[in-house]
């Protein structure tokens, strides 16, 4: 059978992952001591019973498994796909899975997938944006969780990490009133800064959120990005925790959009402006009402772990979110 995939110019891939923090699945400290001292003892380590692994002692070999060393290797193979094992060419269906991705990508030499969202990865700076930026040819943000669980146990903060492919986005430079968290020091928090960026910690919880105005090459559209991980653990009160988070990231998101169209709709008006002197049918094709509403459609793509269950509370309130609207990739 053929498969044929319709392609535009608007169109991208995405994918999003929790990675495992190295400092919440590592072994038992009498096994492999973590790289700085820990503030509790061995009796008090929260990662597992047997005090490492995270818990997750059921999977053969963990000391194997679950070790970073290897482990780090393995993200880096599953984020990249044949690109990474085969040295440049890629596809995002290259596991066997033909689920209707861009087919242009089967041939390119780009990585397969344009933008990346981890949740929970603590190795952001020593190992993650090195290699996507320094060879993989991405951009990136992040944002550390403060009073993150690792940092007690010798390991660095985890946090959430937004990767774009740098030859089909950039940051959205136009977007110059953003607010909240936008910005800050690029050295602090990793990766690109400015008005495009957004990083915040929930006002309930210590978790975090980040968002990004990309501007996507091809089309000139304007596109943001959220990333969160939110509260952990099942129970009624954390529900409502993850639905307050949620509601507070889709606020923040939804203003994003505002000054993306904003900053659209200026850019627009000086285009125009600059074409005055153009033929009057010329400027009337380039300021058109139709050419107008797309440019105006800035799409939000939301994506994170939310600890969650499919008809919770948290994942309905994404659903009834008056101003972003947001369809699920996985519907049930």
């Amino acid at each position: 059978t053929t498969t044929t995939t319709t392609t535009t110019t608007t169109s991208f891939t995405a994918m999003q992952f929790n990675v495992l923090a190295e400092g919440l699945s590592s072994a038992p400290r009498n096994y492999l001591p973590p790289p700085f001292g820990s503030a509790k003892s061995r009796d008090e380590d929260d990662r597992g019973s047997d005090g490492g692994y995270g818990g997750f002692t059921a999977v053969p070999r963990p000391e194997v498994v679950l070790n970073f060393e290897y482990r780090r290797w393995r993200l880096l193979e599953v984020l990249l796909g044949r690109y990474c094992r085969e040295g440049g060419e890629s596809s995002p269906d290259d596991d066997g899975n033909d689920d209707g991705h861009d087919a242009s990508a089967a041939s390119s030499s780009s990585p397969p997938f344009d933008i990346l969202a981890l949740e929970e990865l603590d190795r952001y700076g020593g190992f993650f944006r090195p290699l996507l930026e320094g060879l993989f040819g991405y951009r990136s943000a992040f944002v550390p969780k403060p009073r993150a669980p690792g940092v007690e146990l010798g390991y660095y903060s985890d946090g959430c990490a937004v990767f774009w492919n740098a030859e089909k986005f950039d940051l959205w430079d136009g977007a110059d009133d953003v607010g909240g968290d936008g910005g800050g020091d690029d050295d602090a928090n990793g990766g690109e800064g400015g008005s495009a960026v957004i990083r915040g910690q929930f006002k309930v919880g210590n978790q975090v959120y980040l968002a990004v105005i990309l501007r996507h090459k091809p089309s000139g559209r304007a596109v943001v990005v959220g990333c969160t991980h939110l509260k952990a653990k099942k129970g009624r009160m954390n529900e409502k925790v993850r639905a307050a988070q949620i509601s507070e990231l889709l606020d923040v998101l939804g203003g994003a959009r505002s000054r993306a169209i904003a900053a659209m709709t200026a850019e627009t008006a000086t285009r125009r402006r600059r074409d005055d002197d153009e033929e009057e049918g010329e400027e009337g094709e380039i300021g058109s009402e139709g050419d107008g509403a797309v440019e105006r459609e800035v799409p939000i793509l939301l994506l994170g772990d939310f600890n969650a269950e499919p008809y919770g509370e948290c994942v309905c309130a994404v659903r009834n979110h008056a101003g972003t609207k947001l369809e699920s990739a996985y519907d049930l």
